[in-house]
């Protein structure tokens, strides 16, 4: 059924927040795309404007996480391919959403580069999920199935890897604040 395939999807959204910033920076700066981190801080002597830009590429972030949550709750209740495509198309939208909201921020200086990435990488991540909208809408199983695998795989691999890497190297940036 085409709604199981969406679990993992919602999954490694939810995972999204830790795997793409502003991760603890006693360890090196990295970030884990499995284990959740608190936001990167220097004690009571980060300027204000630092936390409150972690706080916003937070904020950005949990909201890709809740729409991967969503997917997956309207995925599990879902009774036809029309269903799955508007679930995937809300998704869709979030996630544009949270890269036009990241786009908008001011980043420190050191910090714009991860942040570019991040946008990028999450622009990705909505248009890539396109063509499965699609095969959902024509109600094309088949395709439906070979499209989601492979936007699945790129999401658990180059996705991935690429949010995480964004991640760290804002988290070294701010650290270096």
């Amino acid at each position: 059924m085409i709604r199981r395939r969406l679990l993992p999807l919602a999954v490694l959204l939810a995972l999204a927040p830790a795997a793409a910033g502003c991760g603890d920076d006693d360890k090196g700066g990295g970030s884990s795309a499995s284990t959740p981190t608190k936001p990167a801080t220097q004690g009571t002597s980060t300027p204000a404007s630092t936390t409150t830009y972690q706080t916003q590429v937070q904020t950005i972030l949990t909201s890709v996480g809740t729409a991967g949550s969503t997917l997956g709750t309207a995925a599990q209740s879902s009774k036809s391919a029309s269903d799955i495509a508007s679930a995937l198309e809300k998704f869709q939208g979030s996630v544009k959403k949270a890269a036009d909201e990241l786009g908008k921020l001011t980043a420190p200086d050191k910090a714009q580069t991860g942040q570019d990435e991040l946008e990028q990488v999450l622009r990705e991540i909505a248009d890539g999920v396109q063509p499965s909208i699609e095969a959902a809408k024509a109600g094309n199983r088949a395709k439906f199935t070979a499209t989601f695998k492979a936007y699945q795989a790129k999401l658990d691999g180059d996705y991935r890897q690429r949010l995480t890497a964004a991640g760290a190297k804002i988290d070294q940036a701010l650290a270096g604040q």
